[in-house]
């Protein structure tokens, strides 16, 4: 329920706890309360509230996605990989969101979604690219990892087969007889 109180607009919800608000039971509540915002600033309301909530949730998969890349980048960069060239492309997707969020805030929706796939398809070749430079950094390490298993597994089955096949180094101890001493 809302009124008009002198310039603003005022809400009464019955329930703002219950599962009508959990994001869980109902995927749209974050909407209705931005929708809510939008309305109280006499802003005009998304015809097509379906794409907006896709619009929103584009934006929250370019944060997480963005997320797991800069924490890829700092990962490798431990290991001595040279990451700019990535964190520079990181920079130039960001600016495309930036200008995707501007739109999205002008009520231009449409161009707004345009510039979120771009971008995620941007950041999708950012994650393969990081990838692919975690296992460049990686390999060396890998490699010395194989190699030490390996001589350690030709190292102890040689020792294996020359003590326990081979028998060369030892030799069968003689029988020995308990006998009567008179």
């Amino acid at each position: 329920m809302y009124w008009g109180y002198g310039n603003g607009t005022t809400w009464t919800h019955q329930d703002m706890f219950g599962p009508y608000w959990n994001t869980v039971y109902n995927p749209y509540a974050p909407d209705m309360i931005l929708a809510e915002l939008i309305f109280s600033t006499g802003r005009k309301l998304p015809q097509d509230v379906v794409a907006v909530h896709r619009l929103r949730t584009k934006f929250s998969g370019f944060k997480e996605s963005k997320s797991f890349v800069y924490s890829l980048i700092d990962f490798v960069e431990t290991f001595g990989a040279n990451a700019n060239p990535i964190t520079r492309k990181m920079g130039e997707t960001a600016t495309t969101v930036q200008q995707a969020r501007q739109l999205y805030l002008d009520q231009q929706y449409e161009k707004s979604s345009l510039l979120m796939d771009q971008a995620l398809r941007e950041i999708e070749d950012l994650r393969e690219e990081a990838l692919k430079l975690k296992d460049r950094a990686l390999f060396w390490i890998y490699l010395v990892e194989w190699l030490v298993v390996t001589g350690v597994s030709l190292l102890a089955g040689t020792a294996l087969w020359t003590l326990m096949i081979r028998k060369r180094l030892y030799r069968q101890a003689p029988t020995t007889r308990i006998t009567r001493f008179h």
